[in-house]
């Protein structure tokens, strides 16, 4: 193989695994923040309304209640639930959320009408709706591990194996270039200090333009020696 070529090929091989490597850290990322970002919009959103929610109805707002049924306006703790229910109810993304939005919108509507023996069953469904969003969440964050975790390993093989040609690439520029090239250097050296036999000796792994120096150097050398007619 010519040395320009052999070369070229090497080290463009090893920039197109640089590049490989570049573009598969940009995807793992890509990958990986979407889960995470999906994990935020979907789930944990959800859960902040079922606490918020469950902070409205909880013990001690039952005085409020009772104290704003006695007037027209809405207590404090009513708007906050029904804001937080809006939210809730806005970021439905599970099949089974629909049915648990809508059996709090109807045991809501009897609690804040007064009917405080809906609290308990009312704190059940709220419970169940931010269980459904926690387990949804740790499924997803899983995933974005398993993702993390085989991205890891895709980018650690290609790392190592660019790792490992550019030490055959070191290796064939010693065995292949420098090596014949000081040989060459000596050579000269040792005949121009009246070594009139010393030769470049051709290693397998000389490359091509290599072999033919050496050999026209030899050529030379041998043509110096020959006694002037």
């Amino acid at each position: 193989m010519k040395t320009k070529s052999y070369f070229l090929s090497l080290s463009t091989t090893v920039i197109i695994l640089n590049i490989l490597l570049g573009l598969g850290s940009i995807f793992l990322v890509e990958r990986i923040q979407p889960a995470i970002n999906k994990i935020l919009e979907e789930n944990a959103y959800s859960v902040s309304a079922a606490i918020s929610m469950l902070e409205a109805i909880s013990d001690h707002q039952e005085n409020l209640l009772a104290e704003a049924q006695n007037q027209d306006a809405e207590p404090e703790a009513q708007i906050l639930f029904w804001d937080n229910f809006e939210n809730a109810k806005k970021n439905i993304t599970l099949a089974n959320e629909t049915k648990i939005i809508q059996e709090i919108e109807k045991t809501a509507t009897l609690f804040w009408s007064g009917d405080v023996t809906q609290k308990p069953e009312l704190k059940n469904l709220i419970s169940e709706l931010a269980h459904i969003n926690l387990k949804d969440m740790q499924k997803k964050r899983k995933k974005a591990e398993s993702l993390s975790i085989t991205g890891a390993w895709g980018l650690g093989f290609l790392l190592i194996f660019s790792l490992v040609l550019q030490l055959i690439f070191r290796s064939k520029i010693l065995s292949g270039m420098i090596e014949p090239m000081e040989q060459i250097y000596n050579v000269l050296k040792d005949f121009s200090e009246g070594n009139p036999l010393r030769r470049f000796v051709e290693q397998k792994d000389n490359l091509m333009e290599i072999k033919k120096t050496g050999y026209l150097i030899n050529t030379i050398l041998d043509k110096s020696n020959e006694p002037k007619k």
